[in-house]
């Protein structure tokens, strides 16, 4: 598999001096560059042998959260 960019943004909100929050959120294959997977190697379909046709990686993911601290 390449190398797929990874981003992570996080921001602190203090409500208090005893609570606050963590917002987060994170982009994996940020910049959704395909790298292929290996080659089709069947024989039943000539035309189609030696092609690259599926993904070797997985699309952009995006995945947010938020933290509580008390």
């Amino acid at each position: 598999m390449g190398k797929t960019g990874r981003l992570s943004v996080r921001k602190n909100v203090r409500t208090s001096e005893r609570f606050s929050a963590e917002f987060q959120s994170i982009c994996l294959n940020t910049l959704n560059h395909m790298v292929f997977a290996n080659p089709s190697q069947s024989l039943g379909n000539l035309a189609s042998w030696g092609a690259l046709t599926t993904q070797g990686n997985t699309p952009r993911h995006m995945e947010f959260g938020i933290r509580f601290k008390f």
